[in-house]
């Protein structure tokens, strides 16, 4: 993940409890997707202004699998209240078909504390390889946006 965290005024996370504290101050969605094995790694950063989480765990280890995932927290009225889901439209349409096709395998998701993007630990290779990494962060912020979504209140 390089300098990642530098260019976007961040830092990195080797502690797995500072994971899920981070998760536990921003993020208002239930969470069972957390996979550590050897080699975890995560950064804490902003991506236009919205908190953002990366996560990679890339090697499979006792039963967990390989993992790449990001969670950019954000605060959609209504929805992050327990309300309906925004609507989609043309532009979150092409968004997230942009975000799916930076890597093979990844996903997108809208939860109510945020987005997240999920897939397997070599995306995140193929991703930093390529220098898509920081692209693929704006690209989520971009979509928070057209949701309506605001960066997540930190309380």
């Amino acid at each position: 993940m390089g300098d990642l965290h530098r260019r976007l005024g961040g830092r990195p996370i080797d502690d797995f409890g500072e994971a899920v504290a981070w998760l536990n101050h921003f993020w208002c969605s239930p969470w069972n997707r957390l996979r550590v094995g050897p080699g975890y790694r995560a950064l804490a950063l902003a991506a236009e202004d919205y908190p953002a989480l990366v996560m990679v765990s890339p090697k499979d280890s006792g039963g967990t699998k390989p993992f790449f995932g990001v969670v950019l927290a954000a605060w959609f009225d209504g929805y992050s209240e327990g309300g309906a889901k925004p609507p989609r439209s043309a532009q979150t349409r092409r968004l997230v078909e942009e975000l799916q096709g930076y890597s093979e395998g990844l996903s997108v998701s809208l939860q109510p504390g945020g987005l997240l993007l999920e897939g397997q630990a070599t995306s995140v290779r193929a991703l930093a390889g390529k220098g898509d990494l920081e692209a693929l962060l704006l690209s989520l912020a971009a979509l928070a946006q057209a949701y309506g979504g605001c960066p997540a209140p930190p309380d």
